[in-house]
C-alpha cells in the first residue's frame, strides 16, 4: 500500500508542465503557411519537470542549431521537405540535443520525463537522439535524415526491379512471378 502511495506521488511529481507560448510555436512550425520552421525548448530552472520555450524562427535546422548552448539540454523540432517522386512533401525532425558542457543533474532530469516530452511534439517522421554538437543539428537541414528514416524506392537494378530504401539500406525485391 504505501509503495503505491509513493509512485503516484513520485508520479504527480514528475508531471510535465508545457507552457502555452510552447504549443503554439510547435503548432506554428506545423502550420505549413507559417514562416517559422523550428521551435526549441529547455527545462525551466525550477525543481519540477516544466519546459520553457527556448527559441523558435526561420531557417530551420541551421538557424536552430545556432540557438542551442553548449551547458543546457533541449528537444527541437524542424519543419524540411523531401522530395519523393518529383514531390515535395513536408517532413518534420524532433531533436534532442545535450550539450558538451551541460551539467549532470540537467542531464539526467532530461531522461526521466523525454517519453512525454517527446508525446508533445509528436508526431514527427525522423528523431535525432541526443545530439551533442550543433555541426550534427545542422545536419537535419538536409532532407537525409527525414528520407532515410521515411524510406524510398530507388532506381531499379539490372536484376530485380524495384529496390526500396530501409533505413541506409537498399532492399532488393523479386517481382512476383
Amino acid at each position: 500500500p504505501g509503495d503505491g502511495r509513493r509512485g503516484a506521488a513520485r508520479a504527480a511529481a514528475q508531471q510535465l508542465e508545457v507552457p502555452a507560448d510552447l504549443t503554439a510555436a510547435i503548432a506554428a512550425v506545423r502550420n505549413n503557411a507559417s514562416p517559422e520552421d523550428w521551435c526549441l525548448a529547455t527545462y525551466a530552472d525550477s525543481q519540477g519537470f516544466a519546459l520553457q520555450l527556448a527559441g523558435s524562427g526561420t531557417g530551420g535546422a541551421a538557424a536552430l542549431a545556432a540557438a542551442l548552448a553548449p551547458s543546457n539540454v533541449y528537444y527541437g523540432l524542424v519543419r524540411t521537405t523531401d522530395t519523393i517522386d518529383a514531390s515535395v512533401t513536408v517532413k518534420f525532425v524532433f531533436i534532442s540535443f545535450i550539450g558538451a558542457r551541460a551539467p549532470e543533474r540537467r542531464v539526467g532530469k532530461m531522461s526521466t520525463p523525454q517519453g512525454p516530452a517527446t508525446e508533445q511534439i509528436s508526431p514527427f517522421h525522423a528523431e535525432m537522439l541526443n545530439a551533442t554538437s550543433p555541426a550534427e543539428v545542422r545536419a537535419a537541414s538536409r532532407p537525409a535524415p527525414a528520407h532515410e528514416l521515411v524510406g524510398r524506392a530507388t532506381d531499379p537494378p539490372a536484376r530485380h526491379g524495384a529496390s526500396p530504401r530501409v533505413g541506409g539500406s537498399v532492399t532488393p525485391v523479386r517481382p512476383a512471378r
